[in-house]
C-alpha cells in the first residue's frame, strides 16, 4: 500500500511470504483487522513505514522471521518521519523474530496505544519504543493489558524504552523473560513516565528491571524513582496459569486460519 489512504484490509491471510505479509509506505489511515500475516521469509509480518493513524486489530502475526509488528518512521521517504497516532490492539503475535526484532518494534513513534495483545514463544524482544530511522524519539505511547511470554532460552526484553522516548505509560502489562529484564528503561527515557499495576517474572528469580545499565529489583525501581508501587513480581504458580491459557488461545485462534502451508 504505496501512497495511499483510508485503505482497509480485512479477513486476509497473507502466508509463507517473501518479504512481507503487509507493506504500507506514505499511507495513511490504513486499517488491518482479523486478518493472518505469517511466514514472510525475510522480513516482517506487517511493516508501517512512516504511515499515520496506523490500525492492527483481532489479527494473527506469526512465525516471521524478523518482526512481528515493524514501526519506522523514517524521514528519508518523506513526511515528518514518524509514525502516529495508531492503534495495535487485540492481536495474537508469535513465533516471530528467528534473526531478531521485536514481536512489536516501534521506530520513531508517537501516541500509539498498544492495548491487549499477546506476545508468546516469539524469539527476539517483545515491545520495543526506540529511535533509529525516525526523525524523533518515542512519546506518549501507551502500553495497557499486554501479555508478554518468552520460554526459557528466548527472548531479550519484555518491554523496552529507549533513546529519549517521555511520556510513556505502562500500565497492568504481564512481562515474563528469560534472562533479559522484563522492563527496560533507557537512562534518558524516564521523563514521564507511567509504569504500575505490572506483573514481572524473569526464569531464575533475576532483578526484572533494567534502568540505564543497572539491573534493578523491583525494590531499588521503586525506591529510586517511586514507579511501579502497584505492580508485583509474580508467583511461578501465576506464570504457569497464564502461560497455559496464553498458548491454548493461540492456538485456538490458529486453527481458524487454513490457508497456506506455514506451520510452527
Amino acid at each position: 500500500v504505496n501512497g495511499s489512504r483510508h485503505v482497509t484490509i480485512r479477513n486476509c491471510a497473507l502466508i509463507s511470504n517473501g518479504v512481507w505479509g503487509i507493506q504500507t509506505c506514505m499511507s495513511d489511515y490504513v486499517a488491518i483487522e482479523d486478518c493472518e500475516a505469517s511466514g514472510s521469509k525475510t522480513q516482517h509480518g506487517i511493516y508501517f513505514s512512516t504511515t499515520d493513524h496506523p490500525i492492527v486489530r483481532r489479527t494473527i502475526v506469526r512465525g516471521n522471521t524478523a518482526c512481528g509488528i515493524q514501526m519506522n518512521g523514517d524521514g528519508n521517504e518523506g513526511g515528518d518521519g514518524v509514525i502516529s497516532d495508531g492503534i495495535i490492539e487485540d492481536n495474537i503475535i508469535t513465533g516471530n523474530g528467528r534473526k531478531g526484532g521485536a514481536a512489536i518494534n516501534m521506530d520513531g513513534v508517537q501516541s500509539m496505544v498498544v492495548r491487549r495483545n499477546l506476545l508468546v514463544d516469539n524469539f527476539s524482544g517483545g515491545i520495543t519504543t526506540f529511535r533509529q530511522g525516525g526523525a524523533k524519539p518515542g512519546r506518549a505511547n501507551e502500553f495497557r493489558e499486554n501479555t508478554v511470554l518468552f520460554e526459557p532460552g528466548r527472548g531479550r526484553f519484555g518491554l523496552e524504552i529507549i533513546d529519549g522516548a517521555k511520556d510513556i505509560v505502562s500500565v497492568s502489562n504481564i512481562l515474563v523473560c528469560d534472562k533479559g529484564p522484563a522492563l527496560v528503561v533507557g537512562s534518558s527515557s524516564r521523563r514521564g513516565l507511567v509504569s504500575d499495576q505490572n506483573a514481572y517474572y524473569v526464569y531464575g528469580d533475576r532483578n526484572p528491571i533494567q534502568y540505564g545499565w543497572r539491573r534493578r529489583s523491583l525494590a531499588q525501581w521503586r525506591e529510586k524513582t517511586g514507579l511501579d508501587m502497584n505492580s508485583t513480581v509474580a508467583a511461578w504458580r501465576f506464570v504457569e496459569k497464564v502461560r497455559d491459557e496464553a498458548r491454548e488461545r493461540a492456538g485456538r485462534e490458529r486453527d481458524h486460519w487454513t490457508a497456506g502451508p506455514y506451520e510452527d
